[in-house]
């Protein structure tokens, strides 16, 4: 693969993943802090995978028949907007309602993104790309979730967390911002009618094992950071 030629593409990835790693941490501790409720948690980690179920298809037929590179942006920008927006909530429902929308956003992200990258790299680069994406995926979020961590043990400031998290993720816009635009795009062939039966058990089966993942993953971080007190820096590293 040339060097540089998806250098834009890859240096977004970087900075884009940065708090990829720890963020569900940092979220679960904001959560505690304000209910000490483990459901009020769950319900926060369910609210992304019912959004992801349900509006991926309308979202893909969106990206289908619009800018794609206009809608990752306007997808990266509306994510790192409300991210940041979470320490301001001053009750668990508007933090709800900001990470509906991060989510919303997310998806109209990843909806876009994911058909740019396959009409864009070319098939005899794409594994590569591939294995070098997961590598700038891989350091960003590591180097990313100790950046984090030390800043919180600094400042014990959770909200400060979140902005930084959203600044750095607004930041890998500008990478966005210089891709080339495709104008042919790859048209999906016709679909089938969506079997709605189908699609409320998928995101009742979906829901149900998110809702149980966030129980006992998150019940593991309050208990060591608040019962066993280890530290955040610990916690972290037990995660990564």
């Amino acid at each position: 693969m040339k060097k540089g030629k998806y250098g834009n593409l890859l240096k977004h990835f970087y900075w884009g993943n940065f708090d990829i790693g720890v963020i569900f941490i940092f979220l679960s501790l904001f959560i505690w802090d304000q209910t000490e409720n483990m459901i009020t948690i769950a319900i926060a980690f369910s609210i992304p995978i019912i959004i992801d179920t349900l509006i991926d298809y309308l979202f893909s037929s969106f990206s289908d028949n619009g800018n794609r590179k206009k809608l990752i942006i306007i997808g990266n920008i509306g994510s790192s907007i409300f991210l940041s927006l979470y320490g301001f909530s001053n009750s668990i429902y508007i933090l709800y309602g900001f990470i509906f929308l991060k989510s919303l956003f997310s998806k109209l992200y990843q909806s876009s993104l994911q058909p740019y990258i396959r009409e864009n790299i070319e098939e005899d680069e794409y594994i590569e790309f591939i294995a070098e994406k997961n590598v700038k995926v891989s350091v960003g979020a590591s180097i990313g979730g100790f950046s984090l961590m030390f800043l919180y043990g600094f400042t014990e400031s959770l909200p400060l967390v979140f902005i930084v998290s959203g600044l750095v993720e607004l930041y890998s816009t500008i990478y966005l911002l210089r891709l080339d635009y495709t104008k042919t795009q790859t048209n999906k062939l016709k679909e089938d009618l969506i079997d709605l039966e189908w699609m409320r058990y998928i995101t009742l089966i979906y829901t149900i094992e998110g809702f149980a993942i966030a129980l006992i993953m998150n019940r593991m971080i309050i208990y060591m950071h608040e019962f066993q007190k280890i530290s955040m820096q610990n916690v972290g590293l037990v995660f990564l």
